[in-house]
């Protein structure tokens, strides 16, 4: 009985092994292509880079987001330290407008300093 039941499985498994093998044949094929389409994307994402790195655009990226960071901390310190009077609220914007504008014309250096074709001498 064991044996009937096995052998019609086995037959069953053998009606449809030539769809299995098609299918398997197709996939296959499907996988060649995607792995064709990595290959030149990822050919396309390494040329973009060394690009960025040479012109020097990934070095002003890298900074802009260094200001973007010290302007996030900038405004978690300047939260913290909120002023209570009136008065002291005048001062705190005074030196918070000062350290801004410090920052700022460090920043427009850098940036200047990377964007400068002219040589260093």
């Amino acid at each position: 009985m064991a044996e009937a039941r096995w052998m019609s499985r086995l037959r069953d498994e053998l009606r449809v092994l030539p769809d299995t093998l098609e299918k398997l044949r197709i996939g296959v094929e499907d996988l060649r292509v995607v792995a064709q389409r990595l290959e030149a994307a990822t050919e396309v994402l390494e040329r973009t880079q060394r690009h960025m790195e040479s012109s020097g655009a990934a070095q002003f990226a890298r900074e802009v987001d260094d200001a973007v960071h010290a302007v996030e901390v900038e405004l978690t310190q300047l939260r913290q330290r909120m002023p209570t009077t009136p008065g002291d609220a005048l001062v705190a914007m005074v030196q918070q407008t000062e350290a801004s504008i410090d920052r700022l014309m460090k920043l427009a250096g850098r940036i200047q300093q990377s964007v400068d074709p002219r040589p260093k001498t």
